[in-house]
């Protein structure tokens, strides 16, 4: 494992949308992930569902049966959505197998999936969706450490497919706090590329941005402070680990010191996104104040 932290194996990603908590929601997500049904949607006996007819189908049979658990809530979800993303260039059936695999013994062992491949992008990905109420009547609700170890055996079942891919932890690769969610991906992209309105969360981060960079007071300055302790905590100890590596008399624990303190020094600044940020507003601030300075003599005569 800590060979393939240094080395820098891809990483496989796992997305957890919201759930499916409704029959149209249930009925129109697998139209959208087969493409109105021209992509094929196979169920956990690989067998292919086609048409609308189909779809359909599968939708009210799901609902029926969670319909019928006397223990069901009003806002239980009737299924739950994942996407499984391989690796840059990774081969679109290992993907598939993997996922399948995956599904099999983890998430679907006692409840029917359907899943999906995608190969429109340059890292081929899955996209499934799970019944939430198992045959036991237990019902699917994983936690984050579920979802963590889920992406873990994800990225084992790809190594078994032959694709080169691990799933460490941000902090193991010198990045600061969480990830983005699943939805800030889809309202940047659709601020970016459809002309749709800028997110809240984005309009706040700018601000404190702006803040930070021009009066340099923060909201809340403790949270750059507790990562930049953090993460020089955690190099640290890479590097004593390399240092106690280094005096082994094995050649390959020294070569493995070797490649830590190469990893360290190539691991990014330990800023936040909201500091990132603050610095490109302040570098394009002084370029402008630069222009505008270059062009104040031309306007004065």
């Amino acid at each position: 494992m800590l060979w393939r932290w240094v080395k820098g194996a891809p990483q496989a990603v796992l997305v957890v949308p919201p759930p499916l908590k409704t029959g149209p929601q249930l009925t129109s997500h697998p139209k959208y992930i087969t493409r109105s049904g021209h992509e094929p949607l196979r169920d956990e006996s690989g067998l292919d569902l086609k048409g609308e007819a189909s779809l359909k189908e599968l939708s009210q049979d799901w609902a029926c049966v969670d319909g019928l658990d006397s223990r069901r809530r009003s806002n239980s979800p009737l299924a739950r959505r994942f996407v499984f993303s391989g690796p840059t260039g990774a081969p679109a059936s290992a993907v598939e197998r993997a996922t399948v695999h995956l599904l099999a013994r983890a998430i679907g062992a006692e409840r029917p999936y359907v899943h999906v491949t995608h190969t429109d992008t340059d890292h081929p990905h899955v996209h499934a969706v799970v019944r939430c109420l198992g045959s036991q009547r237990r019902r699917l609700a994983p936690s984050i450490t579920d979802m963590e170890r889920l992406r873990e055996r994800f990225a084992e079942a790809l190594r078994e497919e032959g694709v080169e891919a691990d799933a460490s932890p941000r902090w193991v690769r010198g990045l600061a706090g969480r990830g983005p969610l699943a939805s800030h991906w889809r309202l940047q992209h659709e601020f970016e590329t459809l002309d749709g309105p800028a997110p809240h969360w984005m309009r706040t981060q700018s601000l404190e941005a702006a803040k930070l960079a021009f009066s340099g007071v923060p909201p809340d300055a403790n949270r750059e402070l507790k990562i930049l302790a953090s993460q020089g905590s955690i190099r640290r100890s890479f590097l004593d680990l390399a240092q106690r590596l280094t005096e082994s008399p094995e050649v390959e624990d020294r070569r493995l010191a070797s490649a830590i303190e190469v990893f360290v020094r190539r691991m990014p600044p330990p800023e936040t996104e909201r500091l990132q940020l603050a610095r490109r507003l302040k570098a394009a601030h002084s370029r402008s104040r630069k222009q505008y300075e270059r062009a104040e003599p031309t306007r004065e005569r």
